[in-house]
């Protein structure tokens, strides 16, 4: 048994479910105990947008989608605030 599985073992509901552990703050799914952090997080970026936590926790699909739009911070940012974020499709970007 890995350490990541250990530690899910730990975190289980009454009904024996897996609690949501880490979940991505840009897609919402499942990060896992090694989340990944947006180079954003606690920072302005290129615009002068203050990100705080917003990039905080991500899953690796949605990290390497948000640094490969690293060039973009427009984009980045307007996903951010988006009422869609949370919710976006893993990895991908949002559909126009």
């Amino acid at each position: 048994m890995t350490n990541a599985q250990k530690h899910r073992q730990r975190y289980r509901s009454k009904d024996g479910r897996y609690r949501e552990f880490n979940p991505c703050y840009r897609c919402g799914k499942s990060a896992g105990e090694d989340y990944f952090s947006g180079p954003w997080t606690d920072r302005n970026d290129p615009l002068g947008n203050q990100w705080h936590d917003d990039a905080l926790c991500l899953c690796e699909s949605c990290a390497s989608y948000m640094y490969s739009h690293k060039d973009d911070p427009a984009m980045l940012w307007a996903e951010a605030n988006s009422p869609e974020w949370g919710k976006l499709p893993q990895g991908k970007g949002a559909k126009a």
